[in-house]
């Protein structure tokens, strides 16, 4: 037997599923929903976009639900049809793709929002949907409808081949949305530094350039930047391959003495921060509950020199095994254990 698609199959799924969500809904009114300054809402899809995207790269679209909070209803069925020649590669909350569209049909107590992930064919693209509850009266989704590709944040970082000591250029064309005015370097995917953008906020709106110069502790290997685009919300990712350094994937090392003292002692500190430096804080802990902490006197959050300094053991500290730690961002913490008696 052929099954129903389209509008027929959503009716007739809506039947079923009402059966199932009537009486629990009436127990459970208003789950999810909205209800502003108490007055009630009518019940709305509407779909969001982004402000642009790049052919052949992928971009999510959601579509949002409302309903009264308090007389919600009990069951809602989505229809939305993509661009033609466009293809969906991802869909949330349960969606079915059947007949170049995609389906949904759940209770509002369970959704506020369903996604889907679109990978775009051509320069420009026109959405259309449709959704209905249990009274079957088709109606149009809102928001967004139309979506031009090509308007999206230019991001570059030159030259992409350096070594320690060289200078970098980082030029930035904000998107129609926008750019977030920082760029988060990577390495090997562990957060290295950043970059902040000269714009007039955390959000780029004009064309803005900077400079970076590449560390010289800094060891051989790919470096990603990174930038948020508002307008795809989407990273931009740029690589920049850094040979010839001498360095080595070096990691921190701790030293404290002495070993054993009491409380009222003074713990003197040595650490020597690894290639990719370490946390200025200190922690204490015996066994494992957390006993206190010691900001080292770096020069800011970061150690990214050997530093020397003290922490005097706090009365009151019982007599057993303690372990002071620092976080390297290399390799983790880096531990020293001690007794105090």
């Amino acid at each position: 037997m052929k099954l129903p698609s389209g509008r027929t199959a959503l009716i007739l799924i809506i039947f079923v599923i009402i059966i199932g969500t009537v009486a629990f809904l009436n127990l459970n009114s208003g789950l999810v929903g909205y209800y502003i300054y108490g007055e009630p809402i009518e019940t709305s899809v509407t779909r969001d976009l982004p402000g642009s995207y790049s052919v052949g790269q992928t971009f999510n679209v959601i579509l949002r639900l409302v309903s009264d909070y308090n007389d919600p209803p009990n069951a809602v069925g989505i229809r939305e049809t993509i661009p033609d020649g466009w293809n969906v590669t991802y869909v949330s909350r349960g969606g079915i793709v059947r007949d170049g569209a995609i389906e949904w049909l759940f209770a509002p107590g369970t959704y506020q929002w369903v996604t889907y992930t679109v990978f775009p064919t051509t320069g420009e693209g026109t959405f259309y949907g449709t959704w209905m509850t249990e009274d079957l009266e088709e109606n149009e989704i809102g928001g967004d409808v139309h979506i031009v590709g090509g308007q999206g944040t230019e991001f570059t970082v030159s030259p992409g081949y350096a070594t320690p000591g060289d200078t970098l250029t980082l030029d930035l064309q904000p998107g129609v949305d926008g750019a977030m005015g920082y760029i988060y370097i990577y390495y090997d995917n562990r957060y290295v530094t950043y970059v902040r953008m000269p714009c007039d906020s955390y959000k780029c709106m004009q064309d803005v350039s900077a400079t970076f110069t590449i560390p010289n502790k800094w060891i051989n290997g790919i470096y990603s930047f990174r930038l948020y685009d508002y307008t795809t919300r989407q990273y931009i990712k740029r690589d920049v391959s850094v040979n010839g350094s001498s360095v080595q994937d070096t990691v921190t090392t701790l030293e404290i003495s002495p070993q054993a003292l009491q409380n009222g002692d003074t713990l003197s500190i040595s650490v020597t921060p690894g290639w990719l430096d370490c946390s200025r804080y200190m922690y204490f802990y015996k066994d494992k509950s957390y006993k206190g902490y010691k900001a080292l006197s770096c020069s800011n959050y970061r150690c990214d020199s050997p530093v020397s300094d003290t922490y005097t053991i706090p009365s009151g500290w019982e007599t057993g095994n303690y372990t002071a730690k620092v976080y390297d961002y290399w390799k983790g913490y880096i531990e020293q254990p001690f007794y105090v008696y």
